[in-house]
């Protein structure tokens, strides 16, 4: 069916068909409790039959888009086993009895959402659709089932409804009466934002250009939408990277500039870094002391300037119009001149000296200081 909801293919997979999936042009059919899926493309053609090592039967089947795997469930008897395969039918691993999180209602069909991070599994059992939440921490073969995230009638009397996931809503259907009946997953999907690449390899001392896609096709509503982009990376000691994607759709928005300066010698500084408060958005001034800011939603702003020998300012900015903003900061800077530049004397147990000297700030900001106790060597 297309987005009008038209039939536009129709071909015959068998008697026995009960569940299936899609990825890539080809469309995997499972036979209930048969451990082989038959393959299609969208015109019908058989493409051939896959065997999964080591199952025992399929009692519901998904495909990962993402990592590019194949999930089936052991059909009979119990426990109802998920597996994990490669796309060539070689088993990685087990995830756990799907019994355990459906309530032990009897199913026959999966769909796997790897957009919804915290629970890709989704069933559809007698009467109800249950969300199942997966531990996907480390290599496929380590994945494991949680616990139950979400559950919703159905409508379908028995356990023959087939479950699946358009990107946006979840649609099961009805062995009864034929029917397919769309329901909101209560998961917000982002669609005016895309990535591209969504992950990826970079090497040692190399870049790679990743690029954000921005489209307010399908929306209703005009506004300021807000994302913050989270990168991790495999390396637990690593921070994650935090970024914010903003777009403004029909709304004002305002640009802002400004530059740089010495308050003393009133030259420019490059290379300041300009923080703001309100979104993860920094910047670095130019060789000529200018930052910028493109297209921000009107809002109350804080900015921080900050660079090297100089004291960190912040600035406050109400932006209630759109148009060109300008902000010019000039930085104040401190500076630490003792009246003597060494202190040393011998005392003997019991004795003590004190010291006198004094300190002078030829800066024009103010000097904020602290003084450490220390010992000569490793005595500390």
């Amino acid at each position: 069916m297309n987005d009008d909801y038209e039939e536009v293919a129709r071909f015959n997979t068998g008697s026995g068909a009960m569940d299936l999936a899609y990825y890539d042009g080809v469309i995997y059919v499972m036979w209930i409790w048969n451990p082989v899926l038959y393959r299609f493309d969208i015109e019908g053609d058989n493409l051939g039959n896959l065997n999964l090592q080591n199952h025992q039967g399929i009692n519901g089947i998904a495909i990962d888009r993402e990592e590019e795997l194949i999930l089936a469930v052991t059909g009979p008897g119990n426990p109802h086993t998920l597996w994990v395969y490669d796309l060539e039918g070689d088993q990685l691993g087990g995830l756990g009895n799907v019994d355990e999180q459906v309530d032990g209602v009897l199913f026959r069909s999966i769909e796997w959402v790897p957009e919804h991070r915290d629970g890709p599994l989704w069933v559809s059992a007698q009467n109800r659709a249950f969300q199942v939440g997966v531990d996907r921490d480390g290599d496929p073969e380590d994945w494991e089932l949680t616990e139950q995230l979400a559950s919703f009638q159905s409508g379908n009397p028995n356990e023959y409804g087939v479950i699946a996931h358009d990107g946006e809503n979840i649609w099961i259907s009805n062995h009864n009466n034929s029917t397919i009946t769309g329901y909101d997953d209560g998961v917000r999907e982002i669609h005016w934002l895309t990535p591209d690449p969504e992950e990826g390899i970079i090497p040692a001392d190399d870049v790679e250009e990743i690029t954000l896609y921005f489209s307010p096709f399908g929306m209703e509503e005009s506004g300021t939408y807000e994302l913050l982009i989270m990168i991790e990376l495999e390396t637990p000691e690593q921070p994650l990277i935090m970024i914010s994607a903003v777009m403004t759709w029909e709304d004002p928005v305002a640009n802002l500039v400004g530059e740089v300066i010495d308050e003393e010698t009133r030259r420019v500084i490059a290379g300041t870094q300009v923080d703001m408060d309100y979104y993860y958005m920094r910047r670095f001034t130019d060789d000529d002391g200018v930052y910028s800011f493109s297209a921000l939603p009107l809002n109350d702003y804080e900015f921080t300037f900050s660079a090297q020998d100089y004291l960190p300012t912040t600035e406050v900015l109400n932006i209630d119009q759109e148009g060109d903003i300008e902000l010019d900061i000039a930085l104040l800077h401190s500076e630490c001149t003792p009246s003597r530049n060494d202190f040393s004397w011998s005392l003997e147990p019991g004795e003590d000296y004190q010291f006198n000297f004094n300190v002078e700030n030829g800066g024009n900001g103010t000097l904020t200081y602290t003084v450490d106790r220390r010992l000569l060597g490793e005595a500390n």
